[in-house]
C-alpha cells in the first residue's frame, strides 16, 4: 500500500503524532503560527533550550516567569508540522522547565512559553534549537506505508531490538521509541552483557519497565534485574532479581511474576512481591516430566498475567505448549498445545509451533504469533475461540498468509483497542498493523535481520514522566 504522503502532512500540520494544542488549557487556537492577535507578550525572561545530556532527541527548557499568571507551558514545532505542547502548570513566578518530547533527530525545533492570562494567551518570542544525532550503534527503521485512516490512533512504538544480525541474544540490546514516520524520538542502550525482550509501558502507565537478564551469559539470571525508568531519566529504580530468565509481567498487586531458572533444569514461576519477598507459585518440571524430560522442555518464551482472572499464561517454546496458572493457588486450570491433556485445536494444522505472546483479547479469545506446523518459513497471527464444551480451540481469525517475513525466533501478534492488529516479526526485524479484513494499514522495516521484542502502543509521551511523589 503506498504511503498518501499529501495526507499524511496534512495531519501533521494540524496535530502530528504529538499531543494536539488542545491539551493546553483553553478553547482557544493556541496553535497559531503567529501572534497577529496578542498584542502583549508572555512576561517570562531567559529562555534557554539545551539537548537532553542522554537522550539528545529531548530538548529541555528552561525560563523565568516574570509575572505569576494561571499557567504556562512550552510549545514546539518541526518545520511544516503543527504547534505540540508539553503539559500545562501552574503559571507561578519564578524558574519553569520543560521538555520537548516526541521529536526526530538532527531536527531543527522552534520553540516558545505558553500563557494562560484568564482568557487571553499570551507567547513569548520563538527560538530555535537543534536535536542531535541518534547514536551509531542504533539501527533506524524504514517506513513502507501507513493508512492514517485505518490504522489505530496511538502515535507511538514502544519497543526493543537487538542490534545484531549475525547471533541472536547475544546483544547489543536497545529499547526505543518511533513515531508513525518511523523516526526515532528516543532511545536507551541497555548494559553491555544484558538482554531485553519483554520491556513494556509500567501498569500505572507512568513509565518503562523492562529487565536486563544475564541468563544468556551462562550465571542462570544470578544478575538479572528490572528497571524502572522514565523517559527524561529523572526517575529510575533497579530491582534485583537474581534468577530471572527473561520473562515476567507485572500485577495490580504490585507484584512481579516471572520465570525463575536458580535451579536449572527446574523452572519454576515465582512471584516477587512488593516487600520484596519470593513465593513459589508452580513448579513447570513435576509437571511436565509426564509428557517430556528434556532440560528445555519448561523453557517459557512469555509470561502473561491476566487481570480479569488474576491468572498466568505461560507459554513453552520447546514444547508448544501454553498453560494457565491461577496466581494465588498455583492450580493448573488450563493447558493449550499439543500433549494429551491439553485442549485440542479444530485442526491440526492450526496447531502451535513456537508460540509467542499468547494473550486473552477483549473478546475473550486467545491471540498467539506461531509457526505453521510442518512448513518452514511460515508464521500465523493466529486467533482462537475458546470451546468450553469440548475443550477446543477453532480458529476464527489469522494472518500471515504470503507474507515475506519469518520469525526464526520471537515474534508477537497484539490486538489493538480498535480491531486492528499489531504484528512484529521478531528477528525478520520488521512489524505490520493490518485491520481485521487484512489490509495493511502501517508496516515498518529493519535494514537487517534485527531481532525485536515486546512492543507496545503509547498514546501520550508526557504519561511517562514517572510516578508521582
Amino acid at each position: 500500500m503506498a504511503l498518501r504522503l499529501p495526507l499524511l502532512l496534512a495531519t501533521l500540520a494540524a496535530c502530528g503524532p504529538c499531543r494536539e494544542q488542545q491539551d493546553s488549557p483553553t478553547d482557544s487556537p493556541a496553535s497559531q503560527d503567529t501572534q497577529d492577535a496578542q498584542d502583549t507578550q508572555a512576561p517570562i525572561s531567559s529562555l534557554f533550550v539545551e539537548q537532553h545530556e542522554q537522550v539528545v532527541t529531548i530538548l529541555q527548557a528552561s525560563w523565568t516567569q516574570d509575572d505569576a499568571l494561571d499557567s504556562a507551558w512550552l510549545e514546539f514545532r518541526l518545520d511544516g508540522e503543527g504547534w505540540r505542547a508539553a503539559p500545562a502548570t501552574e503559571g507561578a513566578q519564578g524558574a519553569h522547565t520543560a521538555n520537548a518530547l516526541g521529536l526526530p533527530a538532527d531536527s531543527e525545533v522552534s520553540l516558545r512559553v505558553a500563557n494562560q492570562a484568564g482568557e487571553d494567551l499570551l507567547y513569548s518570542d520563538e527560538l530555535t534549537a537543534t536535536t542531535g544525532s541518534i547514536p551509531s550503534g542504533l539501527p533506524q527503521p524504514e517506513l513502507l506505508s501507513w493508512d492514517q485512516e485505518l490504522s489505530s490512533a496511538p502515535g507511538w512504538l514502544f519497543c526493543s531490538l537487538e542490534a545484531n544480525d549475525s547471533s541472536w541474544y547475544e546483544g547489543p540490546f536497545w529499547l526505543f521509541i518511533v513515531d508513525r514516520l518511523g523516526r526515532v524520538v528516543w532511545y536507551h542502550k541497555v548494559a553491555d552483557e544484558r538482554t531485553t525482550m519483554h520491556a513494556r509501558i509500567a501498569l500505572d502507565g507512568t513509565h518503562l519497565l523492562f529487565e536486563e537478564t544475564s541468563l544468556y551469559q551462562g550465571d542462570l539470571g544470578a544478575g538479572s534485574l528490572l528497571r524502572r525508568m522514565s523517559l527524561d531519566r529523572s526517575y529510575e529504580e533497579e530491582i534485583a532479581i537474581s534468577g530471572l530468565g527473561s520473562t515476567f509481567a507485572e500485577t495490580d498487586q504490585g507484584s512481579i511474576v516471572f520465570d525463575d531458572y536458580s535451579s536449572w533444569p527446574e523452572t519454576h514461576l515465582v512471584e516477587l512481591q512488593s516487600d520484596g519477598t519470593r513465593r513459589e507459585i508452580w513448579t513447570c518440571d513435576a509437571w511436565m516430566h509426564q509428557y517430556a524430560g528434556h532440560p528445555y522442555a519448561c523453557d517459557p518464551n512469555e509470561t502473561v498475567w491476566v487481570a480479569e482472572t488474576d491468572t498466568v499464561l505461560w507459554s513453552m517454546w520447546a514444547t508448544d505448549t501454553v498453560v494457565e496458572i491461577q496466581r494465588e493457588s498455583g492450580e493448573l486450570l488450563r493447558q493449550f498445545g499439543e500433549y494429551s491433556e491439553a485442549w485440542t485445536f479444530e485442526d491440526p494444522e492450526i496447531g502451535f509451533d513456537m508460540q509467542h505472546y499468547p494473550h486473552f483479547t477483549a473478546d475473550g479469545t486467545l491471540l498467539v504469533s506461531t509457526h505453521v506446523p510442518g512448513s518452514y518459513g511460515q508464521q500465523r497471527a493466529r486467533e482462537y475461540r475458546l470451546d468450553e464444551a469440548s475443550q477446543t480451540l477453532v480458529e476464527v481469525w489469522s494472518y500471515g498468509h504470503e507474507v515475506p517475513h519469518y520469525a526464526i525466533y520471537a515474534g508477537e501478534a497484539l490486538r489493538l483497542d480498535n480491531g486492528n492488529t499489531l504484528i512484529n516479526y521478531g528477528s525478520s526485524g520488521a512489524l505490520r498493523e493490518v485491520t481485521p479484513d487484512k489490509r495493511t494499514t502501517w508496516e515498518l522495516a529493519w535494514p537487517s535481520t534485527y531481532l525485536l521484542g515486546h512492543m507496545s502502543l503509547v498514546e501520550d509521551l508526557y504519561a511517562l514522566a514517572g510516578p508521582e511523589g
